[in-house]
């Protein structure tokens, strides 16, 4: 199935036809359920008259999202877990509409990647004075502590179509879980398509405040400073106090791991790597998880006589992927190290446990190869699975694969329910190289 193209935003609103194309291109891939318990095979069924409901609705101001159901993500042992609100597919579909709105009036609305701030940081370093130090602050329970107020007050300064930003508050402002808690005032939920959009409009204007004069990336609630040692204690107060206007506060200094400041030659961790003038590594922790990772599939291999599953998974975990148009897996993430010895070490251990196992050699791909490819070759890459452009038979043959299947079989399915299968055995895997990274920050 070839996904429809769009290229323009309705001038006057939400409409039936441009939902469609918006639920084909962004939506229909999503395998989550919300509160209402509805999947996309009977979604689909009345796609055009929920299409025509969400649009009239929006365009009214009398659309009210469902309350989001609750799913809870573990960080680790000593670390509450993460809230993640899981909507509706119909508020799912509302809210894409919602975030090509937004990114049409805010080209800040379309966050850049972790790997482009790194890349920033590295050329950076090149040119900064030798007398200069690091200052990384973390913002506190920043996505819940975003008010309501001020996000409204930020979404107004555009053109921004009154409906829209009504459909926005609403969705913020919507319960996750129970119905018998107070609506919030503050925060906004983490899973929503808006979530990361609303997040850097929020913080424009501090943004362009804090980045006077010093170097300054923000990924998040994760801060970045690059100034000379001297004047350091008085961008942590100046920033403090930014934030402290706008409803936020960060982690007073000397909290390790949080807000610290360290000459350059010390270096710094930031978003899983460790940064030095000398060298950009991944975090020795980070690191580790892979290890674990790459070991829970590799267990498999010891009780299961069909292997092609686990080898596949094994490669994704390696290589990632791209989804979407998203580039999704640990490696891609990382992918501005250049300490090639931490690649090498991993493919190291894999080899030997090849061995053991028993896996033919040649069957899994390599950290070293993988790097390579994301960093030279990334677009016009056979080694990287690119999802996106996959054809019938490439699906199918992943949907043998992951479903274990005789090819056959799956030859056999209609076109429309190898498409499906495809999107949520795809989609499963994905998940797991998303938790790949949450393991790599807890």
């Amino acid at each position: 199935m070839t996904l429809p193209n769009f290229d323009f935003i309705p001038l006057d609103g939400f409409n039936a036809a441009w939902l469609k194309a918006v639920y084909q291109s962004h939506v229909a891939r999503s395998r989550a359920v919300g509160k209402d318990g509805i999947r996309h095979h009977a979604f689909e069924k009345m796609l055009d008259a929920e299409c025509e409901l969400i649009a009239a609705k929006v365009n009214e101001g009398t659309y009210r999202p469902t309350n989001y159901r609750e799913k809870l993500i573990a960080r680790g042992s000593k670390r509450p877990p993460r809230q993640i609100s899981v909507p509706t597919i119909r508020d799912r579909l509302a809210l894409r509409g919602a975030l090509e709105f937004l990114k049409s009036h805010f080209p800040i609305a379309q966050p850049r990647p972790p790997h482009v701030f790194i890349k920033d940081i590295k050329t950076h370093l090149k040119v900064a004075r030798v007398h200069s130090s690091f200052l990384r602050m973390d913002i506190k329970d920043f996505y819940p502590s975003l008010r309501h107020d001020l996000l409204q007050e930020a979404l107004k300064k555009s053109d921004l179509p009154d409906s829209i930003i009504g459909l926005i508050i609403r969705a913020v402002a919507t319960r996750t879980g129970t119905a018998d808690q107070p609506a919030p005032t503050a925060g906004v939920p983490q899973g929503l398509s808006i979530s990361n959009a609303l997040a850097s409009i929020y913080m424009v204007e501090f943004d362009k405040i804090a980045d006077d004069g010093v170097f300054y990336r923000r990924y998040v609630d994760d801060i970045l400073v690059i100034a000379e040692s001297e004047k350091i204690n008085s961008v942590y107060r100046s920033l403090w106090a930014g934030l402290e206007s706008i409803g936020l506060a960060s982690h007073p200094m000397g909290t390790p791991g949080k807000t610290e400041a360290s000459v350059l030659g010390d270096g710094v961790q930031y978003l899983g790597y460790e940064i030095t003038p000398d060298q950009i590594s991944v975090r020795q922790s980070s690191l580790a998880k892979m290890f674990s990772n790459l070991a829970k599939v590799l267990t498999s291999f010891r009780y299961k006589r069909d292997h092609e599953r686990d080898l596949f998974r094994l490669n994704l975990k390696i290589s990632g992927c791209i989804i979407n148009n998203s580039r999704r897996g640990w490696l891609m993430f990382f992918s501005q190290t250049d300490n090639i010895s931490q690649l090498a070490y991993l493919d190291s251990w894999l080899n030997l446990e090849m061995k053991r196992l028993s896996i033919k050699k040649g069957s899994v791909k390599t950290f070293k190869r993988s790097y390579y490819e994301i960093r030279f070759n990334l677009q016009e890459s056979i080694y990287i699975p690119n999802f996106d452009k996959y054809d019938l038979d490439q699906k199918k043959e992943v949907v043998a694969i992951l479903s274990r299947k005789r090819r056959e079989e799956v030859d056999a399915m209609d076109v429309v329910l190898v498409e499906r299968e495809f999107d949520r055995l795809i989609g499963r895997e994905v998940s797991e190289l998303e938790k790949d990274l949450i393991d790599a920050f807890s």
